[in-house]
């Protein structure tokens, strides 16, 4: 990953998204990525959704 990076995002080309309340993308800043805890984002619906981090 780039340096200078702030965001990463994750797009999906759903055939009907729901460009209203943009469920088709995940945004998420650097602080909320930690290399030891694997985030999980679901597809289904025509919408991404991003699962809560799993304390071990």
């Amino acid at each position: 990953m780039d340096d200078n990076a702030q965001f990463v995002a994750v797009a999906a080309m759903f055939l009907t998204p729901d460009q209203t309340n943009n469920t088709w993308r995940v945004v998420l800043s650097l602080d909320e990525l930690d290399p030891d805890k694997a985030r999980i984002i679901e597809a289904g619906d025509n919408r991404l959704t991003l699962q809560s981090v799993k304390d071990k």
